[in-house]
This record gives C-alpha cells, sequence and structure tokens, in this order.
C-alpha cells in the first residue's frame, strides 16, 4: 500500500501526470480553517461541500535517511 507507492518514483510520477477530473478542483472556494489536528477545512461554494484536507506525514528512522553525499552531482536525463 502506502510503503509501496512512497518507494515506487514511476507511480509517484503517474500520480502527478494523471488528469484531475472538474469533480477533484475547488469551484470557488470561500474559506479556508485549520482545526487543532492540522486538518485543512475548505468550502467548497461551487460544488456544495466542505474539502477536508490531512497531512500524511511518515516519520523517518536516521537508518532510513542517506547519508550526504560527499560530492553531490546533478544528473539530467
Amino acid at each position: 500500500g502506502q510503503t509501496y507507492i512512497l518507494a515506487n518514483a514511476v507511480t509517484l510520477r503517474l500520480r502527478a501526470m494523471s488528469d484531475v477530473e472538474k469533480t477533484q478542483l475547488l469551484d470557488v472556494p470561500m474559506t479556508i480553517r485549520v482545526d487543532d489536528d492540522f486538518r485543512l477545512f475548505i468550502t467548497d461554494f461551487g460544488n456544495h461541500r466542505i474539502q477536508i484536507y490531512k497531512k500524511d506525514a511518515i516519520e523517518l528512522s536516521p537508518d532510513q535517511i542517506a547519508p550526504e553525499m560527499r560530492n553531490p552531482i546533478l544528473f539530467t536525463t
């Protein structure tokens, strides 16, 4: 599930390139609020709904973080 998506560059790239349907876009957003749990509430007036977003953050352990490169190189394809 989530680990596969986070570790798979192709999946992340396809998600970024996917076509967003009109119903997934905000239509006349009016107000934005954040609650104590850091959820973002947006009133979407044009679609007659309230969109709720929650950040999906994953804390990494020290062994999951790559060490800094001694000689960083920028690769282009």
